[in-house]
């Protein structure tokens, strides 16, 4: 089991799509693929889409306190005014 784990790093968001596209094309060709069969492949797909957002930021907060500008939220040198920077108007400062 593990080692299908270590092969599907990195791919899950591919198979899904290829998955995907395999069930619409049956459905185009007539076959009646279940309304369940579609739901799980929506959280399937939305699964692996968050987990690679997740690994982003990780690497995102890795790259930054490795070149010591801070990480986000913290007002460094790359965020601006509308992701939380030291320089948000009073409006979005007052939102979150």
């Amino acid at each position: 089991m593990a080692n299908v784990l270590n092969w599907l790093h990195g791919k899950k968001t591919y198979l899904v799509v290829a998955v995907t596209f395999v069930a619409g094309g049956l459905t185009a060709c007539g076959v009646e693929i279940p309304e369940w069969v579609w739901a799980l492949l929506a959280a399937a797909g939305l699964g692996s889409l968050r987990a690679g957002v997740g690994r982003a930021d990780a690497a995102d907060a890795a790259d930054a306190a490795a070149s010591g500008t801070g990480g986000p939220g913290t007002g460094g040198p790359s965020e601006g005014p509308a992701s939380g920077g030291a320089a948000a108007s009073g409006a979005e400062a007052a939102h979150r």
